[in-house]
């Protein structure tokens, strides 16, 4: 265990499927992400070995995608339109 946890630090384990936007379009599954202070710095397979974070969660039967931050849509408009 190092001998210092960031204080912002997430890990979350197990996550049933991680699509990453790779110019592969790799799909992990049982994989692991972990963030500091809202910015992701690692991922992992199940079989490498993942850092200790302050909190861990579980991603057991979710799916982990990237977020589309700072986008303009119209996507709710169709719901609301004849």
């Amino acid at each position: 265990m190092p001998a210092e946890v960031d204080s912002g630090s997430l890990l979350i384990r197990d996550i049933h499927t991680l699509v990453l936007m790779d110019e592969r379009n790799t799909v992990l599954h049982g994989a692991w992400l972990y963030a500091e202070n809202g910015a992701i710095q690692q991922l992992g397979t199940p079989a490498s070995r993942f850092p200790v974070a302050r909190r861990t969660i579980s991603g057991r039967h979710c799916v982990a995608i990237p977020g589309l931050i700072n986008t303009h849509h119209h996507l709710f408009q169709t719901l609301t339109r004849a």
